[in-house]
């Protein structure tokens, strides 16, 4: 499987009173893509979570559309 990740900042207000982020709002926002392998995966997301739990990935989120 390949992979890609997006990390981003987001202004504690947004989190705290649950509203939504367009991307002009969003700060040190980076890209990581064609991660190759769960491991890549787990290796890469370790540098930014100590528990790769907390990881809330697109597919545990609700459907935008």
């Amino acid at each position: 499987m390949v992979f890609w990740l997006r990390k981003y900042e987001v202004p504690d207000e947004y989190i705290e009173n649950d509203w939504d982020v367009s991307d002009d709002e969003l700060t040190n926002s980076i890209h990581v893509i064609g991660i190759v392998g769960i491991e890549a995966l787990e290796e890469i997301v370790s540098k930014y979570l100590n528990d790769i739990v907390l990881l809330d990935v697109d597919w545990k989120c609700d459907n935008p559309l």
